[in-house]
């Protein structure tokens, strides 16, 4: 289930559930951007294709080890 609300700045907030049930949002500047946004996020979770966006996440110092051990 996902839902859009307006925020006290005047932004619009998509909350949505993750696949393990776990609460996500994300905010925008127009209810409209919102709404495509939990569609495509609706639509890669029906088709198996939603990736964590938490995943991707890397601190600069583990970036900067791992780029430095394969440029040489």
């Amino acid at each position: 289930m996902s839902s859009i609300s307006k925020t006290a700045q005047g932004r619009w907030k998509a909350r949505y559930r993750s696949p393990e049930g776990e609460s996500r949002s994300r905010t925008f500047v127009t209810k409209a951007d919102a709404r495509r946004f939990l569609d495509r996020v609706g639509a890669d979770m029906q088709q198996g294709r939603w990736v964590d966006p938490s995943l991707g996440r890397m601190l600069l110092s583990e970036w900067a080890e791992i780029y430095l051990q394969t440029a040489t």
